[in-house]
C-alpha cells in the first residue's frame, strides 16, 4: 500500500473514531437523564398505586354514605305519605263536616264582644 492510501485510511478511521466518540459522549447524558426519568417513573407509580388504594376506600365510603342517604329518603317518604294521609283525613272528616261551625266562629266572636261589653257595663254601674 502507498503512502496516500494510509494516509487516508488513517483520516477515514480517525473521522469514523472521533464520530463514535461524540456520538457516546451525547449518548452518556441521555443515558444518565432515562436513569433518573425511570427513578422518577418508580416513584410516580408508587404514588399511583397510593392514589388507587385511598379511591377505593373513599369510594367504598361514598357508597356507605349513599346507602345511608337511600335509606333517609326512603323514611322521609314514608313520613311525607304519612303527612299527606293524615291531612287527607283531617280535611275529609274534620273540616269539610264541620265547615258550618268554623264558618260561626266570626259570628260567636262578635257576640262574645257584645256580651263582654254589657258586663263591663254592668260591673261599672
Amino acid at each position: 500500500m502507498s503512502t496516500g492510501a494510509e494516509i487516508i485510511i488513517f483520516i477515514v478511521a480517525l473521522i469514523i473514531s472521533v464520530s463514535i466518540l461524540i456520538f457516546v459522549l451525547t449518548l452518556i447524558p441521555a443515558i444518565n437523564q432515562f436513569k433518573f426519568l425511570m427513578k422518577d417513573m418508580e416513584k410516580t407509580s408508587a404514588e399511583l398505586r397510593e392514589v388507587a388504594v385511598q379511591a377505593k376506600i373513599m369510594s367504598k365510603r361514598i357508597n356507605y354514605d349513599l346507602e345511608k342517604v337511600d335509606m333517609l329518603i326512603d323514611s322521609s317518604y314514608e313520613t311525607v305519605e304519612a303527612a299527606k294521609n293524615t291531612f287527607q283525613f283531617l280535611n275529609t272528616y274534620v273540616f269539610q263536616k264541620s265547615s258550618t261551625l268554623f264558618s260561626m266562629i266570626p259570628a260567636i266572636r262578635f257576640g262574645w264582644k257584645i256580651v263582654k261589653k254589657f258586663t263591663r257595663r254592668k260591673n261599672n254601674e
